[in-house]
């Protein structure tokens, strides 16, 4: 099952891809449809986090917050054309296609649970790490320091 911010992790992840989601219809959402889709779907263009209709690009909305009171609304979603989670029908869980894309490393698992523990005011504790998860720590940080960052 994937959550609205596991699709923010990939969004942010790959900000040279452009997202598109398909949006269930308002006749959907009030029960009159299950799998019903709306007439314009929604994208977020490369390196940006405004999500915007196609053919109505005036309407416009950060995507974080759409995600946040709307990720029950969409039905499926799209990286670079190629389909990467849907919801077989509204008020089913969004499930991944690409596995691989939603996969989370310890380390940016660690760093994730930090960054949410600053926002929320909450304290965090550390397990115990062994040695696999220290090698798994290592291994995704020096990763993402070849990266450039």
């Amino acid at each position: 099952m994937i959550k609205a911010i596991d699709v923010l992790r990939v969004m942010a992840e790959h900000k040279e891809s452009e997202f598109e989601f398909r949006i269930y219809s308002p006749n959907t959402e009030q029960g009159y449809s299950d799998t019903e889709l709306s007439q314009l779907p929604a994208y977020v263009e490369a390196h940006s986090t405004l999500a915007k209709l196609r053919g109505n690009e005036k309407m416009a909305i950060q995507v974080t917050e759409f995600f946040e009171s709307d990720f029950q609304t969409i039905a499926s979603l799209t990286m670079d054309g190629s389909l990467i989670c849907e919801r077989k029908a509204y008020g089913q869980p969004m499930e991944a296609i690409n596995h691989g894309l939603f996969e989370q490393g310890a380390y940016s698992e660690m760093v994730e649970k930090q960054f949410m523990g600053l926002r929320t005011g909450r304290t965090l504790l550390v397990p115990e790490m062994d040695e696999s998860m220290a090698g798994g720590l290592m291994k995704e940080f020096m990763a993402w320091r070849k990266e450039g960052n």
